[in-house]
C-alpha cells in the first residue's frame, strides 16, 4: 500500500451514483430575450415576457411525450433553493451555486432552461400593373440549454423556429391573436427539443460507462453524516462506498461540529480521514484533537484539511 497525503484542490463535482432512467429534469425559468417587436397586427400585441412565462408548460409537454424524462416539481426546487440560501453563510456563498446544490438535493440529472430569442415580423410589398399585395411573415425562435445538475457544465444547446406567412390585401387582412402565437411557440419548441434530448442522452450514456472506485470515510468523532455531490450517502465510519472516478464535492457534518466541505479529485480507491472540531473549541482543545487524530494536519485558511490515502 502506498500512502499519498495531499491537500485538497478545487474541482467541480460529478455524479456519485449510477444514473438511473428516466432522466430527472428541473425546468428553470423561460426567458424573454427578444429585441425587435412583432407588428401589432401580427401578434405584436402579445407581451413577449408573459409569453415566455408560458414556455415552461409548453416545454414540459414536449419532454413528457418521451418516457425517458421525469420532471421535478418546480415548487420543490424553489423551496429547496430558499432553504439553502437561508442556511448559507457569507463564507459559503459562491462555492457552489444554490441552483446546483438544490438540484443535487433533489437528485436531478439535468437543469434545462429556455429563451425566446426572436419574435418579429417582416413584410414584402408588391405593386405591379396596378395590382397591390403585401406578404407578411411572423417568426418566433427559441433556444434551449441543458446543464449538468452536478458540475454545471453545458451539455446541450439547440434552437428551433416556427413561422407563418400571410397575404394581406385591401380585401383581406389577417390579425393574429394570442392562441396563434402560442401555436407558433409550441411548434418552435417541438423543433428544438429533439436536439437537446439527443445531447442529454449522450451525456447520460457517457456517465454510466465511467470507471468506479471505492471510497471509505472516517472522522475523529463518529458518527457524522457524509454527503457527496449534495447527496446524503451515509454516516461514518463508512467503508467501500462505490463512487465514480473523478471530481466530487465531499461534505461531512455532525451537530455541534464545524461542517467540513471540500472539493476533491479521486483517481484510485481511497480512504479519507476528516478531523471534526466542535464549533466552540478553544485553541488548547483544538491541539488535543490534532494529537488524538495521530496524523499530519494540513491547514487551509487556518482550518484543518483532509488526509487522503490512495490505495494501489
Amino acid at each position: 500500500m502506498k500512502r499519498l497525503m495531499v491537500c485538497i484542490f478545487i474541482f467541480a463535482g460529478l455524479l456519485t451514483s449510477a444514473v438511473a432512467q428516466p432522466v430527472r429534469v428541473v425546468l428553470l425559468d423561460f426567458e424573454d430575450q427578444t429585441g425587435m417587436k412583432a407588428d401589432a397586427q401580427l401578434g405584436g400585441g402579445v407581451d413577449s415576457a408573459k409569453l415566455a412565462e408560458k414556455g415552461g408548460y409548453l416545454l414540459a409537454r414536449e419532454l413528457l411525450k418521451q418516457d425517458d424524462f421525469v420532471l421535478i416539481e418546480r415548487r420543490d426546487f424553489m423551496e429547496q433553493m430558499k432553504r439553502l440560501q437561508s442556511a448559507k453563510s457569507d463564507k459559503d456563498a459562491g462555492v457552489v451555486p444554490s441552483r446546483l446544490e438544490a438540484a443535487r438535493a433533489l437528485r436531478a440529472d439535468v437543469l434545462l432552461r429556455g429563451s425566446i430569442v426572436s419574435f418579429s415580423t417582416s413584410k414584402e410589398a408588391i405593386n405591379q400593373g396596378g395590382y397591390k399585395a403585401e406578404f407578411s411573415r411572423v417568426l418566433l425562435r427559441v433556444v434551449l440549454q441543458a446543464q449538468d445538475a452536478v458540475n454545471g457544465a453545458v451539455i446541450a444547446v439547440s434552437d428551433g423556429a416556427a413561422s407563418q406567412q400571410f397575404r394581406q390585401t385591401s380585401a383581406k387582412q389577417t390579425i393574429l391573436g394570442e392562441d396563434d402565437i402560442l401555436e407558433l411557440f409550441a411548434k418552435a419548441l417541438t423543433s428544438a427539443t429533439p436536439e437537446v434530448e439527443k445531447g442529454i442522452s449522450k451525456r447520460i450514456k457517457a456517465m454510466k460507462s465511467r470507471e468506479k472506485l471505492k471510497l471509505s470515510v472516517t472522522t475523529t468523532q463518529d458518527p457524522a453524516m457524509v454527503e457527496i455531490d449534495g447527496v446524503l450517502v451515509g454516516t461514518t465510519p463508512m467503508e467501500a462506498l462505490e463512487i465514480y472516478k473523478g471530481d466530487h464535492l465531499l461534505s461531512v457534518s455532525r451537530p455541534g461540529s464545524v461542517t467540513v466541505t471540500k472539493q476533491i479529485r479521486l483517481d484510485k480507491d481511497a480512504r479519507i480521514q476528516v478531523p471534526l472540531l466542535r464549533e466552540d473549541l478553544t485553541a488548547e482543545e483544538k491541539m488535543v484533537v490534532y494529537e488524538k487524530a495521530e496524523m499530519k494536519i494540513y491547514m487551509t485558511d487556518g482550518k484543518p484539511d483532509l488526509l487522503i490515502q490512495t490505495m494501489d
